[in-house]
């Protein structure tokens, strides 16, 4: 029994072990997994889950009597009573005995407890860095409640920091930040590539769907009012991680510029390089509506717009109801649908002035807020 030899021959005795029984290192492993998360003391006791090889080579280790079984039922559970086994050698004996644990298992030591504790400190710096040269209340609010944060275990910015380190965790938070202070500054939609090399100077760091995406969404909805407005008026989600996806969209950061589209109906003729395009309007002398893709209508102009008001919808109902009844009784009226074909707005949402159908065609459906237009003319 190894527990008998000197502890000085233990750690080539574990070399040994290790070597011939499958299993083995991974058992001591999570000792020393138990050991760190204790800042290096030694567990009392300590149960694992092994097979019938790996047990009968503990007991080799520790002795038959410190390693006991479960029951029949669970053949599979052994308790190491190690604090036992320690009592029969010398003080000095319990650092020998972690010295060849990681010696057998090739493990540096380290202390978990601590690196949390300085990769904390180490982030909490850099947030206050980065709050320091924030440039909108909301970045400044995200950054500041992930400095709350630090203090809980599950928080996502503490979990990223010790698995990848505290400098790529204030990375993150800083391009979260960006992105936002970005967001603020946009007149126009922009497709998401382009954004993100902009202002992040890297094409492909915003993926629909990736972390940054992810984080961005979420800092948006949760600390700026303006964005969660902006989503209530484009209805219902299907689940809390979509109505935290569209956030970036809300403000016309577009992952698929073709996805995004408005119906179009009345006598609107436009003008884009020197070419004129008025199949909106004759497809409106047929009683028909039109949908057009935000890169159509970028850098257009319009040519003429006879018309004595603009009616814009949000919802596709309404719009539907309305352009009905102003077919059957013609008026000089241009009329958008604001919601694109995949629930998504087709630009940079801003007001427009308000309007209400006329009396000729005055429809209960019909809405009467005012809704996103586009930056060319608030008929679409």
């Amino acid at each position: 029994m190894l527990c008998c030899q000197e502890m000085s021959t233990l750690e080539a005795e574990l070399e040994t072990l290790v070597q011939a029984t499958p299993g083995l290192v991974e058992a001591l492993g999570e000792i020393l997994d138990r050991l760190e998360q204790r800042e290096g003391r030694v567990p009392a006791r300590i149960t694992l889950r092994t097979s019938t090889t790996v047990r009968e080579a503990l007991a080799r280790i520790f002795t038959p009597r410190a390693v006991r079984g479960a029951s029949v039922g669970d053949e599979g559970i052994v308790r190491l009573e190690l604090a036992a086994v320690l009592r029969d050698f010398a003080p000095s004996a319990e650092r020998a005995f972690v010295a060849a644990l990681y010696a057998a298992t090739k493990r540096a030591p380290r202390n978990p407890i601590a690196e949390s504790r300085a990769i904390r400190m180490a982030i909490e710096r850099g947030l206050v860095s980065l709050e320091g040269v924030a440039k909108t209340p909301v970045a400044r609010a995200f950054l500041r409640a992930q400095r709350v944060a630090l203090g809980a275990d599950e928080a996502t910015i503490v979990k990223r920091g010790i698995e990848d380190g505290a400098e790529a965790a204030v990375r993150l938070a800083s391009d979260v930040a960006r992105c936002i202070d970005a967001v603020a500054e946009l007149r126009e939609t922009i497709r998401a590539q382009t954004f993100a090399a902009r202002f992040l100077g890297n094409s492909k760091a915003l993926r629909p769907g990736g972390e940054l995406h992810r984080w961005v969404g979420e800092a948006l909805v949760t600390h700026d009012p303006g964005t969660v407005s902006l989503l209530d008026e484009l209805g219902a989600f299907p689940s809390l991680a979509a109505y935290r996806a569209a956030a970036l969209e809300a403000h016309g950061v577009l992952f698929d510029e073709a996805a995004a589209s408005v119906l179009c109906f009345g006598p609107v003729v436009y003008r884009k390089r020197g070419q004129v395009f008025d199949q909106v309007a004759r497809h409106a002398s047929l009683g028909e509506s039109s949908r057009i893709v935000v890169q159509q209508l970028r850098d257009v102009t319009l040519d003429r717009l006879p018309v004595e008001r603009i009616l814009i919808f949000e919802n596709l109902a309404p719009y539907l109801d309305t352009r009905t009844a102003c077919t059957a009784t013609p008026m000089p009226t241009s009329r958008g649908c604001g919601r694109s074909s995949r629930n998504r707005p087709p630009t940079k949402p801003r007001r427009t002035s308000r309007s209400s159908a006329s009396s000729d065609c005055s429809l209960p459906t019909a809405s009467r807020r005012g809704t996103r237009g586009t930056s060319i003319a608030p008929a679409f």
